[in-house]
């Protein structure tokens, strides 16, 4: 969890789902009060209301039984429906260059100014904005 965010629900900051309907949110908020709290009744009650699921929540749901019967060492692993800063990172900077894009500058500028800003390589943030990837 990053820092100042514990208190903000991560489906008000997941700028980078694609499902943001209230169902989706809904789902969201009770997979993370278990994580974060162990508390079960968001989720049962949805459960028991047969709110539709999302592919994507179905996934997070398999994620989290994942974790949860998981025995392992070390730490846990990070949440599929939360993203690690370094993650959170690259996307930032991925939106920040298509906006760029979408205001009119060119992708080489855009990518350029963007790079100096975060501190990478430009080509790095050009091969994740091509492919899609975070």
């Amino acid at each position: 969890m990053m820092r100042g965010l514990e208190n903000i629900r991560v489906s008000d900051r997941n700028f980078w789902e694609r499902d943001t309907s209230l169902d989706a949110s809904l789902w969201l908020d009770a997979i993370e009060a278990i994580d974060r709290e162990s508390d079960w009744a968001a989720f049962a009650m949805l459960s028991k209301a047969a709110i539709p699921k999302s592919k994507q929540v179905e996934r997070y749901i398999s994620d989290l039984h994942r974790r949860l019967t998981r025995c392992g060492r070390g730490r846990r692993a990070n949440p599929a429906y939360d993203r690690s800063p370094a993650q959170l990172r690259w996307l930032l900077a991925v939106a920040e260059v298509r906006t760029a894009i979408a205001k009119g500058k060119t992708k080489k500028d855009a990518l350029t100014d963007v790079a100096a800003r975060f501190k990478v390589q430009r080509r790095q943030i050009a091969h994740r904005l091509k492919k899609g990837l975070p």
